[in-house]
């Protein structure tokens, strides 16, 4: 499928976490939610494959429940382990919750290893 061409990058700032809300210019970020909104689904994954993880996770923490698991859907299943990692514990279990066991077991197979653990030590003891 080839990238939407009316996109660009954006720069992306290096040095010690620079604010990861200034990766994404206004205009992108207002772009992407009328997309996700107008339900422009090949746009979006387009616009993903643009952006970096952080940037990813934080469009969908802001996002209402429903557009948040269909956004995270349409990422690349790589791209979206990797995005999993930069989403706040509580994104992460409302993500959870709305993933099948099936898109479960695939976003852990597709983290990193050291990333997974760390995700599966910060899970809550559960009483059988």
């Amino acid at each position: 499928m080839p990238e939407p061409d009316h996109i660009q990058e954006e720069s992306v700032h290096t040095g010690a976490e620079q604010e990861e809300n200034d990766l994404l210019s206004p205009e992108l970020r207002v772009q992407m939610h009328d997309a996700i909104k107008n339900k422009q689904w090949p746009l979006v994954r387009g616009m993903c494959r643009l952006l970096p993880p952080p940037v990813i996770a934080d469009l969908l923490g802001e996002l209402p429940k429903e557009e948040h698991v269909l956004m995270f859907r349409l990422i690349e299943r790589e791209l979206a382990a990797e995005v999993f990692t930069y989403l706040d514990d509580q994104d992460q279990e409302k993500l959870l919750r709305e993933l099948t066991d099936h898109e479960t077991a695939q976003l852990l197979e597709n983290m990193e290893p050291d990333d997974r653990t760390m995700f599966l030590e910060e899970l809550p003891a559960v009483a059988l």
